[in-house]
């Protein structure tokens, strides 16, 4: 198997600065979202390891894609863009001779952006989590790279915020069940020889429940599209089994659902108790249970044999976190959504691995139920999707 992706140094403005390929890239690694749904969310990164002692500038742009141009100048916008990013870190390490030597760069999406934004008693009004990242995004400048999905189905409470904006946005996240996506759904644009962004790399808030819609299928059956996986792991692990569930809101009386020995226990912005027990039950609801679920799925490019299921796996290497994935096996059909993704890659082959948290404790009817037994109580979503 030839090497499957290019790396290109440049920036990604129209300025006319040329977008070069950078020659003898070894290795890729990727990091997207989390392993489990009890995790914070960071920014995406990737490590790209070249032969040879290349220089790096901190914030320079980087574009990885799986298709090289004949010019050797970015000019071909129909390759798959795998990352964009700008370098974070790079380390040079030099053998006894020059042909030893190799450089490993570290990039990172954009939501480092508001990693790196520290707040000083930021005044925040109270508002639906969607809602509240947004206007905060538009009042600080980031609403160019920050977009949101909806309103959002937990208010969250007003407050005088100190801290670093990750934090903030996983304070907001935490307490509405929602996800990030870092990086994602950007196109590209050849504009002398530089790669322009006509969709600007951004990260994506989702509220909790927020699709429905399949994004990748994985099979060990005939179906022609389903990814061939290596290996799945299923697991009814103590890290997602909680049998009470205690909600710490922000200036409020903490509130307690369930009992028993496996505690959650997690500060929010819920605006008012009852809120916040709602969050409690719905907590022990989703994870009090001791049957095994999918938690991973590995595949492998090289076990592709068909190009639909390379054309499959090629977009599995962009998959967005927050969405569902379909799996066949043995004869079952899971759904299941995608917490993080790790891709590693060198010039032999191409792995990925998804960590998952099964879709029936994400979202579904429970009939006369007091957290799961009611539709469409916040808001308008695709599917009359389920809220507490």
């Amino acid at each position: 198997m030839t090497a499957k992706y290019y790396a290109w140094s440049g920036i990604n403005t129209s300025s006319g600065a040329q977008a070069i390929l950078l020659n003898n890239f070894q290795t890729l690694s990727i990091n997207r979202g989390r392993n489990w749904q009890i995790d914070p969310f960071s920014p995406s990164t990737a490590t790209l390891v070249f032969r040879g002692a290349l220089t790096f500038a901190i914030g320079q742009w980087i574009l990885v894609t799986d298709a090289k141009t004949t010019t050797g100048v970015f000019d071909d916008p129909s390759g798959l863009t795998v990352f964009l990013g700008t370098v974070k870190d790079t380390r040079i390490q030099y053998g006894m001779v020059s042909n030893l030597d190799y450089t490993t760069v570290v990039l990172e999406q954009v939501f480092a952006r508001w990693g790196r934004r520290q707040f000083t008693n930021r005044v925040i009004a109270q508002a639906n989590s969607m809602s509240q990242i947004s206007t905060l995004a538009t009042a600080i400048g980031f609403n160019t790279f920050t977009f949101t999905n909806g309103t959002g189905r937990s208010i969250m409470s007003g407050q005088t915020y100190s801290g670093n904006g990750v934090d903030l946005i996983n304070q907001i996240q935490q307490t509405e069940m929602g996800h990030v996506a870092d990086g994602d759904y950007y196109t590209l644009t050849p504009v002398g020889g530089s790669f322009e962004t006509t969709a600007v790399p951004r990260v994506e808030m989702f509220p909790r429940n927020y699709s429905q819609t399949t994004t990748r299928t994985f099979a060990d059956d005939s179906t022609a599209a389903g990814i061939r996986y290596e290996k799945i792991e299923f697991t009814s692990a103590a890290q997602q089994y909680f049998t009470e569930a205690t909600i710490n809101p922000l200036a409020l009386a903490s509130q307690t659902s369930g009992s028993g020995f496996y505690n959650l226990t997690q500060d929010s912005l819920d605006y008012t108790t009852s809120q916040a027990l709602s969050h409690a039950q719905y907590l022990v609801a989703k994870y009090n249970s001791t049957t095994p679920v999918p938690i991973s799925i590995t595949a492998t490019y090289s076990q592709q044999n068909t190009a639909t299921r390379q054309d499959q796996f090629d977009l599995l290497v962009v998959q967005q976190v927050g969405r569902v994935v379909t799996i066949i096996f043995r004869g079952n059909t899971y759904l299941c959504v995608v917490e993080g993704v790790e891709v590693a890659a060198d010039v032999s082959d191409v792995t990925v691995t998804l960590s998952l948290s099964a879709f029936d404790n994400n979202n579904y009817l429970i009939l006369n139920d007091a957290v799961f037994g009611t539709l469409g109580t916040s808001g308008t979503y695709p599917g009359n999707k389920l809220g507490f």
